[in-house]
């Protein structure tokens, strides 16, 4: 109701969970995000055993499904180091935790190659 509200209603789909895959749209780049609350400090650090974290298991299914030429997903700082990493001033000392891991793994399993880049967004969000 929020993005119709600011942005017009056309082109939404609804919950993405209800929609086919052979429904989805046809694109070139598919930018995503996926709720941040089990992943983030502050939130329940549940990460997949969290429903809502789950939902990041449909951006592989729109990938196999529509075969973009890339794409860019969002997420919150802490994903890298939940379940089992650490965080350190020298970057050759930080360890990436297992839903890290799992995010690119599955990413990568549906034919990609994977980069990533964690950004400070202070410059771009007011």
């Amino acid at each position: 109701e929020a993005y119709a509200c600011n942005f017009g209603s056309e082109g939404l789909f609804g919950d993405i969970t209800a929609i086919e895959t052979q429904d989805f749209p046809e694109h070139d780049i598919l930018t995503a995000g996926f709720p941040c609350q089990p992943f983030t400090r502050r939130g329940s650090r549940m990460g997949f055993r969290d429903g809502r974290g789950g939902l990041f298991l449909e951006i592989p299914r729109v990938l196999r499904a529509r075969r973009p030429a890339g794409f860019l997903l969002e997420n919150v700082w802490n994903l890298q180091y939940l379940e089992g990493g650490h965080w350190d001033k020298d970057e050759s000392k930080c360890v990436y935790g297992d839903v890290f891991k799992q995010v690119i793994e599955c990413l990568g399993e549906c034919g990609y190659e994977v980069r990533w880049r964690a950004l400070n967004a202070r410059g771009w969000v007011p």
